[in-house]
């Protein structure tokens, strides 16, 4: 099953000028590219208005495909009429693979950009290719929800999945770092609860484009407009009175784990599957859990994991497409030991039931990466790599694919360090395959196939 893709942005082509769909996969229908057309953000559709600006958008098509978009800035207009250029990326993703990503969008958005297939036209081809999107994602990204407590305290926290459970548009006002706050919102709700939640992280609201969350910016004329807006909900993050709103079933499950520290409680109840589960029945499963949470004590292993989250900024959620090499992010604060000691025990148990050879993000995090986006690459690079050497077919490109990204964003040490897990690793399983009482000469040969694929894509 192929993710397919479109291009919606300001061009002239045979098909007359300005903002239409000017490049689209052979298996995005006519009816679909008419919806995307329909909800393509066009001419000062950011907020802010500034070249850096992007958003992540998620929303469900009529014919039951999802999309999945990345909205920048690039260039300027062909018009010559003054501002940037919108472009925006529109990836066009079954039921079936989104919930092999957790019904996670970002999750989604992290393996395309990871695979290559994110990257920004200046002239847009006739024709796109589909692709195929290999891996899977955990349920729950514990370091996002993690961060989202931290940031946003319990209360609030709890008002943001309320509005989110509540149907109709709502504007979000005093938000930042929108991709953080909307990933760790997502992680708020079971998978099964996931798809139904839409959203913009920073396009302007529009009636066209019903996302359930748009963000809005603090313009005095952009609140009075908010504010005569029909069947749409403003929800200031910053009202302090927030905190004192009384909160019932779901929402008041995710407050109470945050303000009691007992995270992990959630997490599991996150991770058990409900298949018939939906937003409509969540509330009588979150005061089941309410009950649970109120009868238990803190856990301190909570209270430690979240200590040594609070330490270390979010993976990147969505990056950025470029057409060169991607741009740095600040890096984190400096750790003590401690943290990074805790830090690195998470990242080992988080990757305990593949053996310990191959907990490579754990090892090469505490060796001085600082950056979320390449932690994050260390640890797709980590799940492919298993992926591959247990029998997951087509995963030998992605492999490589990562591997390149890695060797123009790490320093040669680093990259040496690497590479000696990863040797290490496939060595290991080769000795074990064919010296052990069951011999498994695919998995050694497979082994090789990764190193392989590494030492060919090294550019260090």
């Amino acid at each position: 099953m192929l993710v397919e893709q479109a291009i919606f942005t300001s061009a002239r082509t045979g098909h007359g000028d300005g903002y239409q769909v000017v490049a689209r996969s052979p298996g995005v229908t006519a009816a679909e590219a008419q919806e995307l057309s329909a909800w393509g953000p066009s001419h000062e559709a950011l907020i802010p208005r500034r070249d850096e600006a992007s958003s992540v958008n998620f929303h469900r098509l009529a014919g039951g495909r999802f999309c999945i978009s990345k909205t920048l800035a690039a260039g300027s207009e062909y018009s010559q009429r003054g501002g940037a250029r919108i472009y925006t990326q529109c990836l066009l993703v079954a039921p079936e693979i989104l919930e092999r990503f957790a019904n996670n969008p970002f999750a989604v958005l992290r393996a395309a950009w990871a695979k290559g297939a994110l990257s920004v036209h200046n002239n847009p081809p006739a024709k796109l290719p589909a692709f195929s999107l290999v891996g899977r994602s955990a349920v729950v990204d514990e370091g996002l929800l993690g961060q989202l407590a931290e940031s946003w305290g319990a209360q609030r926290v709890g008002r943001f999945v309320a509005a989110a459970m509540s149907d109709g548009p709502k504007l979000l006002l005093g938000t930042e770092q929108n991709e953080t706050l909307f990933g760790g919102l997502v992680n708020c709700f079971p998978v099964e609860c996931r798809a139904e939640i839409t959203f913009t992280t920073g396009l302007r609201y529009s009636p066209r484009r019903p996302f359930r969350f748009t963000t809005t910016d603090n313009d005095p004329a952009n609140l009075r407009q908010a504010a005569r807006l029909e069947d749409v909900t403003l929800v200031d993050l910053r009202d302090s009175a927030m905190t004192g709103d009384r909160l019932d079933g779901w929402a008041a499950c995710v407050a109470r784990a945050i303000e009691a520290d007992q995270l992990a409680h959630l997490t599991s109840a996150l991770q058990q599957p409900r298949p018939d589960l939906t937003i409509d029945r969540l509330d009588e499963l979150g005061r089941k859990l309410l009950d649970e949470l109120k009868n238990s004590a803190p856990n301190v292993h909570v209270s430690s994991c979240l200590a040594s989250t609070r330490k270390r900024s979010a993976r990147c959620l969505a990056p950025e497409k470029k057409a060169a090499s991607p741009r740095e992010r600040p890096p984190r604060e400096v750790e003590t030991a401690q943290s990074k000691s805790a830090a690195a025990a998470t990242a080992a148990a988080r990757h305990s039931h593949r053996g310990p050879a191959l907990a490579l993000t754990s090892s090469v995090e505490t060796h001085t990466v600082t950056d979320p986006q390449t932690i994050e690459l260390l640890e797709q690079l980590d799940d492919a790599v298993y992926d591959c050497i247990h029998g997951e077919p087509d995963v030998l490109e992605t492999i490589g694919n990562l591997w390149l990204c890695l060797s123009e964003r790490l320093r040669p040490e680093v990259l040496a360090t690497a590479r000696e897990q990863y040797m290490r690793y496939a060595l290991t399983l080769w000795e074990a395959c064919l010296d052990s009482g069951m011999r498994e000469p695919q998995q050694a040969m497979r082994a090789l196939d990764v190193l392989t694929a590494l030492f060919d894509g090294d550019r260090s």
